[in-house]
């Protein structure tokens, strides 16, 4: 019997030592001395006693090399397991089998199974071992904050790159790229923003931070426009050149003298440079002529225009107001002597004068008093003061003519008479 036991704790030692854990034949003997009694009524039960408390060491040892080599997933198999041992250790002799108890004519059967099932189960520990230290190699942990971390960078990388570029566009049109001298040219660009910031340059030293900008040149030329435009938010700008594309043509100059006679004015043209020359003098418009002569109807201030032309369709045009005073041409002598003698008896205007005229004539003396009046201009002073039938003292005396004529104009001509007695 002494044999069997040896040959069975050989067992179990390899067994053990297939788990690679190291044997201790003193521990061992202190384990077998806390496995309960056995009663001594048969020596075969007592063989057999020692068998299955043999085999519920080995279980235990298993079932602990097995829990520190699993992971925790495993310990409800490793508890099912642990009871089928207590199940096992806690029966008696001459006790009901369990339906899966061990008897001594099926341990050999069983030994044999378990070297499979053992060695089957060392693989699969020793497989699960190695996956799982590959997976705890290969696997790389991300704590909350980096993954928030990651997707708030990822976030930021996708806004940049769907955010819109607000780029400017410089480019522009003008109204007309021939001009003349003076002329005013329309600048627009293609767009126009409030967002936007424009610097145009025309070439000729001349800016302007007009979206549209309106621009004349003096001078006749080629020049080269160029326009940046910024946006005010971003700072991005884009700039766009016209070179040398606008083309100035000069202008003529006009201007003009005029000069008259009574009504009569003559105006002169004194322009340069012109192949054509107009003129305009109230409603009348006067074409290719030098010199034109022109007489007034009425008093009042009239715009004179002269307009003349060049070999470019260029145009020049000199304005002047002109302030007219339409006369009434007669003369007033300045002195008479009313003696009787038949010459230079009588005060009054020339024989020519104001036949189509309205006439007034007022004589004064030198304290304002009224001495004659006439309505007509054949009805000439004689030198008596009327009402009194009575001549005046030799002296200075003061006449007042108003004439009317048809057209309404109206003139007052005054003056200073001598009127002498001898």
């Amino acid at each position: 019997m002494k044999s069997i036991d040896n040959k069975f704790e050989t067992i179990i030692k390899g067994k053990i030592d297939q788990f690679e854990l190291p044997y201790d034949h003193t521990d061992w003997l202190a384990f077998e001395k806390m496995l309960p009694k056995v009663a001594p009524s048969a020596s075969a039960f007592s063989t057999f006693g020692k068998i299955a408390s043999l085999i519920t060491a080995a279980a235990v040892v298993a079932t602990l090399a097995i829990f520190y080599f699993q992971p925790q997933s495993n310990n409800t198999s490793i508890s099912q397991n642990s009871e089928t041992i207590q199940n096992i250790e806690t029966q008696t002799p001459g006790s009901p089998q369990p339906e899966n108890s061990i008897t001594p004519a099926t341990i050999n059967d069983r030994s044999n199974a378990s070297k499979v099932e053992e060695k089957t189960a060392s693989n699969k520990i020793s497989n699960k071992i190695e996956t799982e230290q590959t997976r705890n190699a290969t696997k790389i942990e991300v704590s909350p904050e980096a993954k928030d971390e990651t997707t708030e960078n990822n976030r930021k990388v996708k806004e940049t790159v769907t955010i819109p570029v607000d780029l400017p566009n410089a480019e522009f049109q003008i109204s007309t790229l021939s001009a003349c001298a003076l002329s005013g040219i329309t600048f627009i660009p293609v767009e126009i923003s409030k967002k936007r910031i424009y610097l145009w340059s025309f070439g000729d030293g001349s800016i302007s931070t007009s979206a549209s900008p309106v621009h004349s040149y003096k001078v006749a030329g080629r020049y080269t426009i160029s326009l940046e435009v910024k946006d005010s938010k971003s700072g991005n700008s884009a700039q766009w050149e016209f070179p040398d594309q606008i083309i100035i043509n000069p202008k003529p100059d006009a201007s003009f003298t005029s000069t008259r006679e009574v009504n009569k004015f003559s105006f002169n043209a004194t322009s340069s440079d012109f192949v054509v020359n107009k003129w305009q003098i109230t409603d009348k418009q006067f074409i290719n002529m030098g010199l034109i002569s022109y007489s007034f109807q009425k008093s009042g201030i009239y715009p004179i225009l002269h307009i003349c032309e060049n070999q470019e369709a260029c145009t020049d045009t000199v304005f002047q107001e002109l302030q007219v005073e339409i006369e009434h041409p007669f003369l007033m002598p300045n002195a008479f002597s009313p003696n009787g003698d038949g010459y230079n008896d009588f005060f009054g205007p020339n024989s020519d004068c104001c036949a189509d005229y309205q006439f007034k004539m007022f004589i004064f003396n030198s304290t304002g008093n009224l001495l004659f009046e006439s309505n007509s201009p054949d009805d000439k002073w004689n030198g008596l003061i009327s009402g009194y039938n009575k001549m005046a003292e030799p002296g200075v005396y003061v006449y007042k003519v108003i004439t009317t004529d048809k057209y309404g104009n109206t003139q007052i001509k005054q003056g200073s008479i001598y009127l002498k007695n001898d």
